[in-house]
């Protein structure tokens, strides 16, 4: 429950770095949003699975655990696409109104 909030926060952080720029090109500034909150996104995400991978290599013999971190890291992976793919592209105007 808590690490779903990861993606859901890293959708958070863009959209208010998006909202905190007034000036300039809406599409570009969109741009800039996704990549300027994408290194800290990124550690978050990556630094969760690596304090995971325990769990895998020493927790098949626990169904409860190894299936915990296989699940969340398969859910972070999946979440780096819809933050960084998905997400622009709901995001994007096709007009691009300033």
């Amino acid at each position: 429950m808590l690490l779903g909030g990861l993606a859901v926060n890293a959708a958070i952080f863009i959209v208010n770095g998006l909202n905190n720029k007034k000036i300039g090109v809406y599409n570009r500034r969109v741009v800039k949003a996704v990549g300027g909150k994408a290194v800290p996104i990124l550690f978050t995400i990556l630094s969760t699975c690596f304090g995971l991978i325990p769990f895998i290599m020493e927790g098949q013999n626990e169904i409860f655990w190894f299936s915990l971190a296989i699940g969340t890291i398969g859910g972070l992976v999946f979440s780096v696409v819809g933050v960084f793919l998905a997400l622009p592209v709901f995001l994007w105007r096709k007009d691009e109104v300033s």
